[in-house]
C-alpha cells in the first residue's frame, strides 16, 4: 500500500510501545495522538482559515507524550519535510495542545500508583495515529487548498474509527497478534487499560466476559485475570478525556487515586 502521509508529507509511522522489555505494568490506550503545531497558512483565495490553531502534522514521539520538549519536536519536523517559508508560517500550539492525555496519565495515573515511566510499558490498541472531525475540516478548508497551490503531498492520514466499535473492531481484527507480543515481552505483574476500547480488547484477549465497560460501582479494583498462563492482575481505568471532563469518570477516578491504590 502507498505510504500515508500527514499534511506537508511526514509519513505515518506504527508507533512501537515506550519499553521492549520486562515492566512491572502493560498501560494501553486506544490510538495515538501525534505532533501538532500551529499554522499561520498564506493569503490564497481559496484559503477558508488562514490561522490553524492546531494542525496533526507529525507522530508522536512516544505513546502517551506529554508535550515536552515540544520546540525540539517541531524543530525536527520542520527539517524533516523540508520547510518553506511561502507555505506559511509554524509555531508551538497554544499550551496543552500537545500531549494532554500524556499529562494526565503521569499525574492521575502513574503517580497515584507511585510509578514512573520506567517502571511501565506503554501502547495502544491501534499503533497509527488518526484524523479526527476537526482536524480533517482543517485539512480540507485550509491545508489542500495551499497543498494544491505548491505541490504539496495529500495529507493521507486514516480517520479516527467509527465510536469505540470501531475501534475495538479494528485492533481485533488486526492488532491482537502485535498486543500479545508485546505482553509477552513485557511479561507484566499488571495490567491497566485506558477507557472502554482498550478494556474490551483486552477482555477479547483474556477470554473474559463478565467485564464489558467501566461501571462506577467498584471503579478501579483489580480483576485477576490469566495471560500467556500467568496470574495477572487486571486494573480497568477512564480514559484520559472521559476522566478529565465526563460524568461520572471524574468523581470515581478522583476516589480511587485519593484511596492510595497499591498495585501487586
Amino acid at each position: 500500500m502507498p505510504q500515508r502521509v500527514f499534511p506537508f508529507g511526514a509519513p505515518v509511522l506504527p508507533r512501537p510501545p515506550s519499553a521492549s522489555g520486562h515492566r512491572h505494568v502493560y498501560l494501553l490506550g486506544a490510538y495515538p495522538s501525534g505532533l501538532h503545531v500551529q499554522w499561520m497558512a498564506p493569503a490564497l483565495p481559496a484559503v477558508e482559515k488562514r490561522n490553524v490553531r492546531a494542525l496533526l502534522v507529525d507522530n508522536e514521539p512516544t505513546p502517551f507524550w506529554d508535550g515536552s520538549q515540544q520546540d525540539e519536536w517541531i524543530s525536527q519536523w520542520k527539517d524533516g519535510v523540508g520547510w518553506h517559508s511561502e507555505w506559511g508560517e509554524v509555531a508551538a500550539p497554544p499550551r496543552g495542545v500537545n500531549g494532554p492525555s500524556g499529562a494526565w496519565v503521569d499525574r492521575h495515573v502513574l503517580e497515584p500508583l507511585k510509578l514512573s515511566c520506567s517502571d511501565v510499558c506503554i501502547s495502544d490498541c491501534l499503533d497509527t495515529a488518526r484524523l479526527n472531525s476537526a482536524q480533517a475540516g482543517r485539512v480540507h478548508d485550509t491545508y489542500e487548498p495551499v497543498a494544491l497551490v505548491h505541490g504539496l503531498p495529500a495529507c493521507s492520514v486514516l480517520p479516527v474509527p467509527d465510536g469505540e466499535r470501531g475501534i475495538v473492531r479494528e485492533a481485533q481484527e488486526g492488532h491482537l497478534g502485535r498486543l500479545e507480543g508485546e505482553i509477552t515481552a513485557c511479561s507484566p505483574a499488571v495490567v491497566v487499560t485506558l477507557g472502554n476500547a482498550a478494556l474490551r480488547v483486552f477482555a477479547s484477549m483474556v477470554g473474559s466476559t463478565s467485564t464489558s465497560a467501566l461501571a462506577e460501582k467498584g471503579y478501579g479494583s483489580p480483576i485477576s485475570v490469566r495471560v500467556d498462563r500467568r496470574a495477572v492482575a487486571w486494573l480497568p481505568l477512564v480514559h484520559p478525556r472521559s476522566g478529565e471532563r465526563t460524568p461520572p469518570w471524574p468523581d470515581a477516578h478522583r476516589r480511587w487515586a485519593e484511596q492510595g491504590p497499591t498495585l501487586p
